[in-house]
C-alpha cells in the first residue's frame, strides 16, 4: 500500500494537540459527545507550567472509552522497527493506528521553529503517502492553530530522535484505535458537581498529580492580576492559549446546555443558553485583542482585556449561581 489516510473530524475544541486530537478520532460518533458534555467544565491552572488547562487534562487519554491508547516504550521501537520510524508509522496507519509522539519543532519544515530554535512539542499522525515520501500530521502550528499539513518522514525521524530530554515522557510513543459500541450515558450528578466545583473553584483530589494548582474561577481570575501587571514591564507576551481554553469553555458549555435542554435536563433553559452565547462570543473577542496587544504592545489595550475580563466572570459567576439555583 502506498498511500493511507485515516479519517480525522474538525476538533471544536483544539487549545492542545491532545484535546484537538481526541475529537478528531471521536467527533462523529454522537454518542461520544456526552462523554465531551460529561467532562471539559473545570478548570485549573498549573503554576510550575505556568498554563491552563481542563481539569484531569493528563487523564482523558486513558479514560476516554472511545479509543484504545497503547503506550510504546522507544526500545520497542528499536528492536521491533530496528529503530525505523518510516516503517513504524507505516506499519501504524495500515493497522488503523493513529500515532501522536513527541518531536522537536526545529526539524519540522512546517514550525515556525524550523531552523531556528529547539522546541519539542507533541505531533499526532493520521497518513502516510510512499511515493511522495510524507507524512500527514496535526498539530498547533499555524500561530497556536491546529492545523492538518505534510511533512517528509525524515523531518518526523529527525525530530524524534533529536529530543533532548531523555525521559519516557518525551520518548514513549502512543498509538490509538477507535473502539466500537461504547456507550456513555450523560451524568446529570456529574455536570452540576462539575459547575458547582468550577464556580466555587474547589479542588480536583489528585492521586497521581503533585503539582501546585488552583481551580475553576479562581483560575480565570488570575489572568486579571497578570494583565494588571503586564503593564508596568517591558516586551511581555500575552498567552493566547489561557484565553482560548475560557474561549472554547464557553462554547462547550453552550452545547452541554442546548443538549440538557432538548432532552429534558433544564426546563425554559433558553436564557442560560443565551448567556453562554454571549460569553463564547466576548471571550472571542478578549483573545483577539490580546492577539493584536502582542503585536502592539499598547497598554490600553491590556486595560480594555482586564475590563473586560472582570465583566465576563462577574456575568458568569450570576448565571451560574441561578443556573445551580435551578437544580438544586
Amino acid at each position: 500500500m502506498n498511500k493511507k489516510i485515516l479519517h480525522m473530524n474538525e476538533p471544536i475544541i483544539n487549545t492542545y494537540n491532545s484535546y484537538g486530537s481526541i475529537l478528531s478520532m471521536i467527533a462523529d460518533d454522537e454518542n461520544a459527545w456526552l462523554w465531551l458534555y460529561n467532562n471539559f467544565i473545570q478548570i485549573r491552572y498549573v503554576y510550575s507550567w505556568n498554563s491552563y488547562f481542563f481539569d484531569n487534562h493528563h487523564l482523558f487519554f486513558d479514560n476516554c472509552p472511545y479509543f484504545y491508547h497503547y503506550n510504546i516504550p522507544k526500545s520497542i521501537l528499536l528492536s521491533k522497527w530496528n529503530g525505523s520510524m518510516k516503517d513504524f508509522i507505516v506499519d501504524s496507519i495500515n493497522g488503523g493506528l493513529y500515532i501522536y509522539l513527541y518531536v522537536d519543532r526545529y526539524y519540522i519544515s512546517e514550525s515556525s521553529s524550523y531552523n531556528r530554535a529547539s522546541e519539542v512539542h507533541e505531533v499526532f499522525i493520521y497518513g502516510y503517502d510512499i511515493e511522495d515520501n510524507s507524512v500527514y500530521i496535526a498539530d498547533n502550528l499555524l500561530d497556536g492553530k491546529y492545523i492538518r499539513t505534510k511533512v517528509p518522514f525524515e523531518e518526523i525521524e529527525n525530530g524524534y530522535f533529536n529530543i533532548k530530554y531523555k525521559v519516557d515522557f518525551f520518548l514513549n510513543l502512543h498509538l490509538f484505535k477507535k473502539s466500537e459500541g461504547a456507550i456513555v450515558n450523560f451524568d446529570f450528578e456529574q455536570v452540576v458537581s462539575s459547575i458547582n466545583n468550577y464556580l466555587y473553584s474547589k479542588k480536583t483530589i489528585d492521586v497521581s498529580f503533585s503539582e501546585k494548582c488552583i481551580f475553576g474561577l479562581d483560575a480565570v481570575e488570575r489572568i486579571v492580576d497578570i494583565l494588571d501587571n503586564v503593564s508596568v514591564q517591558e516586551d511581555m507576551y500575552l498567552d493566547i492559549r489561557a484565553l482560548h481554553l475560557f474561549y472554547e469553555h464557553k462554547l462547550l458549555m453552550k452545547l452541554r446546555l442546548e443538549y440538557m435542554v432538548n432532552k429534558g435536563f433544564l426546563v425554559n433553559g433558553e436564557k442560560f443558553i443565551e448567556a453562554y452565547s454571549s460569553l463564547n462570543k466576548n471571550y472571542g473577542t478578549i483573545r483577539n485583542l490580546a492577539l493584536k496587544y502582542n503585536i502592539t504592545k499598547m497598554n490600553n489595550i491590556l486595560l480594555r482585556i482586564s475590563e473586560l475580563l472582570k465583566d465576563q466572570i462577574a456575568t458568569e459567576k450570576m448565571v451560574l449561581n441561578e443556573l445551580l439555583d435551578r437544580f438544586s
